[in-house]
């Protein structure tokens, strides 16, 4: 740890007198132009050179003869297999995939063809992988996946290896949907409640956990500290009612409900309180977190049209921030561009 620690004190002091001797140079070569000791040529020129030097030097850590790829080899690591093809022929925008044939958490490859449960990232959910190490084959469940948790997350086709090692894929008719109405809620007091009330059989077994097996489809389960005023919320849903999904975005999803009663949905998306907005027929309404990990919403009977937009006030902060600077930096052109025109008008004018 304390080798790791000088490496990045190294590189931070090397970075940091790269950056002070550019500085210098630039500060010299405009001090130089101000006082009539070059002139605008040399200057342009000068300050040209060393952004590139700097460019390159920069580039040259990133982008050298050692992780030099030929084309052809980069893109067979994209090449879909047949299994990717057949599952591509779903014309669905919005489900997901296990891919039993890769190292679930650790390849980003099958999220190139395909939504998947896993996949690859260093910013990882810590609640997602809670349900990681609990549910879906992670250090707790030893392995296994638990069906309930892969329906909740609309995990329709299921990649396994075949005969010869070859991939194929079996869809999954207990997969959820992108959103649905539940029967019950089952309010529990903590988070350990909350997974071990999410028990179900594992994928490619029939026995039944101790206690009876959950049913994602009819209840969800939920923190009481979050879901205080279920008790009194009367919910249910009818033989028709259905939610169905009408607009996928990556930054907003739409929507449309039917139930005759009053209805708690559950929908097939990732719980994060931080710039997720939801709307029924415009009008705000309050994401509860349902199943660990998902997103819950109270819909009043009808026929309703049910938005989601992320819209994180972190980013709108920092687009105003972008905006002003902008508009500075072009009036600070602008004046300074003024200045030189008539800089050199006033020499015109003594010459």
């Amino acid at each position: 740890m304390g080798a790791l620690k000088n490496d990045r004190e190294a590189m931070a002091m090397k970075s940091s007198l790269t950056s002070a001797f550019y500085i210098a140079v630039a500060a010299g070569l405009i001090w130089a132009f101000v006082t009539d000791k070059i002139n605008k040529s040399i200057l342009i020129g000068g300050i040209g050179l060393f952004v590139m030097i700097d460019l390159v030097s920069v580039a040259s850590n990133y982008l050298n003869e050692d992780n030099y790829v030929e084309e052809s080899e980069h893109q067979a690591l994209f090449s879909p297999r047949p299994v990717d093809q057949q599952i591509l022929q779903d014309k669905d925008p919005y489900y997901r995939v296990l891919d039993a044939t890769r190292n679930t958490y650790n390849d980003a490859i099958q999220a190139y063809w395909h939504k998947s449960i896993g996949g690859y990232s260093p910013a990882k959910m810590e609640i997602y992988q809670d349900l990681i190490d609990m549910h879906m084959g992670g250090a707790q469940s030893q392995g296994h996946f638990n069906t309930q948790v892969l329906n909740m997350l609309n995990t329709k086709y299921i990649i396994f290896p075949g005969p010869q090692e070859q991939a194929v894929f079996q869809p999954n008719p207990g997969a959820n949907g992108n959103a649905w109405f539940v029967d019950e809620v089952k309010l529990v007091k903590s988070a350990d409640e909350e997974m071990l009330a999410m028990k179900a059989p594992a994928l490619g077994d029939t026995a039944m956990p101790a206690g009876g097996a959950w049913d994602s489809r009819k209840t969800a389960v939920m923190r009481d500290n979050i879901a205080k005023d279920l008790n009194v919320y009367q919910f249910g849903k009818d033989s028709a009612s259905a939610i169905r999904l009408t607009r996928y975005g990556l930054n907003d999803l739409s929507f449309v409900s039917n139930n005759s009663k009053n209805g708690l949905a559950v929908f097939s998306d990732i719980w994060y309180p931080f710039g997720w907005e939801a709307t029924i027929d415009g009008k705000p309404a309050e994401i509860l977190k349902a199943n660990y990990v998902l997103r819950a919403l109270k819909v009043p009977a009808g026929q309703h049209t049910i938005e989601f937009h992320f819209r994180p006030s972190s980013f709108l902060v920092g687009d105003t921030i972008a905006l002003i600077a902008s508009i500075v930096l072009i009036l600070v052109l602008a004046a300074s561009i003024w200045f030189m025109m008539k800089r050199n008008d006033r020499e015109v004018a003594s010459g």
